[in-house]
């Protein structure tokens, strides 16, 4: 169908009837921007129509920005980056003065105020003993525990009567850090 100029298919997409390149008779099936501005592209007078012949031409010399100082060109470079909507640093709608705002956090992860553990003189030892530091997991202990029980046990250290002293200061330090935990 054919209607002021422009042919319009069956899915109502709209065709210059003729390529837009001087000379040319061949139909125009190619679309083509006739400026940067973006916002009239809706409208079927804002494109050119070129045969393909034409359009490869178009395609090879157009450039984008060649009515731009390098200065638009930055900032529409920089827009494009957000699709040219307006954006916020982030936080910036949030209040100034912190001293009402609520922010439930379990795991402390925005505070400073890292629980500390108290320990006493006992479990000091015992975490030197093991090598361990707070905090410290049940799966962290257990698996010290084990490799000191295996480098420290009689059946590898036969005859080693300090080796054996010290499987028993392990085993100790060991119930009583799993005790403290729990």
């Amino acid at each position: 169908m054919i209607k002021d100029g422009y042919e319009y298919d069956a899915n109502g997409v709209i065709r210059k009837k003729e390529c837009d390149f001087p000379g040319c008779e061949l139909v125009g099936e190619y679309p083509a921007p006739k400026g940067t501005e973006s916002e009239n592209l809706s409208k079927p007078d804002q494109w050119l129509w070129f045969c393909l012949e034409h359009i490869r031409i178009f395609n090879s010399t157009w450039n984008f920005g060649h009515q731009m100082s390098p200065q638009e060109l930055d900032e529409w470079r920089k827009k494009d980056e957000t699709w040219h909507r307006p954006s916020w640093p982030f936080g910036s709608d949030m209040p100034r003065d912190w001293s009402n705002f609520k922010l439930d956090d379990p795991f402390n992860l925005f505070s400073d105020n890292t629980p500390k553990h108290s320990t006493n003189e006992e479990e000091a030892k015992a975490l030197k003993l093991l090598g361990l530091n707070h905090p410290y997991s049940d799966s962290e202990l257990k698996l010290r525990y084990r490799l000191l029980a295996k480098k420290y046990h009689p059946d590898v250290n036969s005859n080693n009567p300090a080796a054996e002293e010290k499987l028993k200061m392990i085993n100790a330090a060991y119930l009583m850090l799993k005790k403290a935990k729990k």
